[in-house]
């Protein structure tokens, strides 16, 4: 209604005015011209089921379902349920809700008092003066919070619904139902038995990892929770993605792809097999080949094997977030990560605390530094700020007025700054063509606002800060330093590239380390890449690897583009998440052209999610117009018109 109304305004203000009404007109002539086009028609002819590609049509003329896949998930049911090790994992996890919460503050109780007595004997006793003094922080923290645990009467699974944040972050957030935390039967836990395995679990704490034992209860309950609905996986990794290490997030991608495999062999959950599915899956093929042949191959090949684990991220997506509320889901851990990392980002560089190291001599009187928040780099931060800016947009869109949308509003405002603060002109760039292509893709006016966002341009660069301006404009200067060094790079991968042309180098920066020094210029033989997205590839894994990606970006936009046609009519959060997603993916490969920014392998696995997400939301939409009795693992819609209904092999 909002965005009716919006649209309506608009265009009564546009019918006042000569100029913007043509403009108005002229912009719905070039959005039918566009749409009846050649080109339209090519890339919006992606209107079919998967369930009649070539994987599933081979499985039914082989019978592949009937004598293989069926008989296979019955045997894995029968084991896996069966499995003694679950069934006990099952009984202690469930037990929870019920467990006393004094009980559980006499065990961190326990365990921090054995963690600064391990801590005090070792450093006073012992004289190891080189025990980290972490070790009694932890063991005072477990102590504080077994002392307030210790007074309460509640059971663990009352206090979860009681909690707002965590009935959010759990119920909410997560997905997980409500029902399945509320405590059942009598009250369980015994103060003396918790006592002892306080002790016991605060000195293998103190043997091992301190946090560990802090975390053991949340961390069981998480991995339990993941393992019977792997759609939560999904949203903890956007979730957590900027707080935590590459590794901490590659490992959760492994354990929810597990999760969904496991859930996969026993027929309860799908495989999409739809174009970019199986485009995507080739572009991993090609990856692991450009592991193994290349000059550094026990490097490269634990380099592809992090690249593929992050590019699980796609299909963990693709293949769980199945329905508009996790589509939702999704949207909101991202935001919600999002948003803390823009007010990091913001109060890093208002306090004074941004880095100054990525700056040209030339620019630290004017600019005191450049915010990373939980990056280690600005331009990790900008690409991070780029993938989820579209969808901060959306959110003031799709927002009612009120609390929630101000605060949307504040996010938006938030990311702009933080985007600022980081000086990025690569990010400024990719944000600019992610806005605009946004606006082009859920605007039928957007020719004429960009005609007045065009006349106002000049006023704008004279009241924006002159270093803003210069910094913007540098961009397309050829006597900037960074531009010089990057083009310095890109002239000696012209020979690196003559040279590898068909299967490239190797995947990872040892085996470009190792190659690029023959070529490079003097003084810059030491760069870890090519600052440059798709010559990065092409060194990679060669020109036949970057063909496989770009045909991939292709098969993505006709993906996209046949939803434009077909999913008009659907729920407004699922377009707008998809033209959100699409358009961040745009503007992300635009700033590809100069930086590597799959660099950092926790933007590599959100650039990835990102794709699922668009993909999950534009599939979602198709589910919800298709009526099909068929429940396999084979099925899944790529986009279909309105008007078609699947309805099994016998109608084929």
């Amino acid at each position: 209604m909002n965005r009716n109304q919006n649209a309506k305004g608009f265009r009564a203000l546009a019918s006042k005015s000569a100029i913007l009404s043509a403009l108005v007109r002229f912009s719905d002539f070039l959005r039918v011209k566009i749409s009846e086009s050649f080109t339209a028609r090519l890339l919006a002819g992606n209107e079919r089921h998967s369930g009649s590609g070539l994987f599933s049509l081979l499985g039914e003329r082989l019978g592949f379902r009937r004598r293989v896949s069926i008989p296979f998930k019955r045997f894995m049911a029968k084991h896996v349920e069966g499995s003694v090790l679950l069934s006990w994992l099952k009984a202690g996890i469930t037990s929870l809700p019920n467990l006393k919460l004094n009980c559980i503050g006499i065990f961190y109780f326990a365990v921090g008092l054995s963690c600064s007595v391990f801590y005090l004997v070792q450093r006073f006793a012992l004289g190891h003066l080189a025990t980290p003094l972490s070790e009694l922080a932890y063991g005072v923290l477990a102590i504080l919070i077994g002392s307030i645990l210790t007074v309460s009467q509640k059971r663990c699974g009352d206090a979860l619904s009681d909690s707002r944040i965590l009935s959010f972050l759990l119920f909410d957030l997560l997905g997980i139902r409500r029902e399945a935390l509320l405590p059942k039967g009598k009250p369980m836990g015994r103060g003396d038995a918790s006592f002892l395995l306080g002790v016991a679990a605060g000195i293998l704490g103190a043997l091992t990892s301190p946090p560990a034992m802090l975390l053991l209860f949340p961390l069981a309950a998480l991995a339990y929770a993941v393992l019977l609905l792997p759609e939560s996986g999904v949203v903890l990794i956007l979730l957590i993605l900027p707080f935590f290490s590459a590794a901490t997030v590659g490992l959760l991608t492994v354990y929810v792809t597990l999760a969904w495999l496991l859930k996969l062999v026993r027929g309860k959950r799908t495989f999409a097999t739809a174009s970019p599915d199986v485009a995507a899956l080739c572009f991993a093929v090609v990856l692991f080949f450009g592991g193994g042949i290349s000059v550094t191959p026990v490097e490269s090949l634990r380099a592809a094997a992090v690249m593929i684990t992050m590019m699980a991220g796609y299909f963990i997506t693709v293949n769980l977030i199945r329905t508009t509320e996790w589509v939702a889901r999704c949207g909101k851990a991202l935001l919600l990560s999002f948003g803390i990392t823009a007010l990091a980002g913001v109060l890093q560089y208002l306090l004074g605390f941004a880095p100054a190291k990525w700056l040209d001599a030339s620019l630290l009187t004017v600019i005191p530094g450049r915010t990373v928040s939980f990056f280690e780099n600005p331009n990790v931060l900008a690409e991070f700020l780029i993938l989820g800016l579209p969808l901060a947009v959306t959110a003031v869109r799709l927002s009612r007025p009120g609390d929630r949308r101000l605060a949307h509003v504040l996010l938006l405002l938030l990311s702009l700054a933080c985007l600022l603060f980081t000086w990025s002109r690569g990010g400024w760039l990719g944000a600019i063509a992610a806005l605009l292509l946004l606006f082009l893709l859920t605007s039928r006016a957007m020719v004429a606002k960009l005609f007045c966002g065009l006349l106002l341009l000049p006023a704008a660069f004279a009241l924006l800060p002159n270093s803003i301006t210069t910094r913007f404009l540098s961009s397309f200067s050829l006597t900037d330093t960074s531009l010089a060094y990057r083009f310095d790079i890109w002239n000696g991968v012209d020979g690196l590239l003559s040279d590898c042309f068909a299967g490239g180098i190797g995947v990872g920066e040892a085996a470009f380390r190792r190659v690029y020094p023959l070529y490079s210029l003097s003084a810059i033989e030491a760069a870890p890449h090519t600052h440059n997205l798709y010559t990065q590839i092409a060194v990679s894994v060669g020109f036949t690897g970057l063909f496989v990606f770009l045909a991939f970006l292709f098969v993505f936009l006709r993906h996209y583009a046949s939803y434009t046609v077909t999913g008009r009519e659907d729920d407004a959060r699922l377009r707008l998440t998809a033209a959100a997603g699409f358009s961040a993916v745009v503007g992300f490969l635009t700033m590809g052209m100069a930086d590597y920014v799959w660099y950092n392998n926790r933007i590599l696995l959100l650039f990835w999610m990102v794709l699922g997400l668009t993909s999950a939301a534009i599939r979602s939409g198709a589910r919800e117009r298709i009526v099909s009795p068929l429940d396999g693992p084979h099925l899944d819609i790529d986009c279909k018109r309105p008007t078609a209904v699947f309805r099994g092999r016998k109608d084929r």
